[in-house]
């Protein structure tokens, strides 16, 4: 079975008093279409890490690109595995903030090694209050 890892980052619309609604949004969201992953901002941007199989990736990106709430969205990277090659490190869906700085190294982390991105990309992530 393929299994796809996906970061993309979008600007907000919303004032950072709303954004706690968008993580239970997307928490719920993700729980129910059977996929896991986390969803950080630092109040100004938010980034979505999605892993689950190809089809439920898509669907979930199709409401993240369908939400009023970003604008903006820009897919940075698209990873497929031929097998899950172990469980999600982050035990299910996790939401949380970022400082701007640690926003900008996730993003370009998962530029820089397209091939390699998810390790880096989720050492990143445990650093964010999730």
């Amino acid at each position: 079975m393929t299994y796809r890892t996906l970061l993309c980052k979008s600007a907000l619309r919303i004032d950072a008093t709303a954004v706690g609604t968008l993580f239970r949004e997307t928490r719920a969201t993700g729980e129910k279409i059977g996929i896991q992953g986390a969803i950080v901002s630092d109040g100004e941007r938010v980034a979505h890490v999605l892993h689950g199989v190809p089809d439920r990736i898509n669907t979930m990106l199709t409401q993240i690109l369908a939400d009023e709430r970003l604008s903006n969205v820009h897919i940075t990277t698209i990873q497929d595995i031929a097998q899950d090659c172990g469980s999600w490190p982050l035990s299910g869906w996790k939401a949380g903030w970022a400082t701007p700085e640690l926003l900008d190294a996730i993003v370009a982390e998962s530029t820089r090694n397209p091939a390699n991105t998810l390790a880096p990309c989720l050492q990143l992530l445990q650093q964010c209050d999730l």
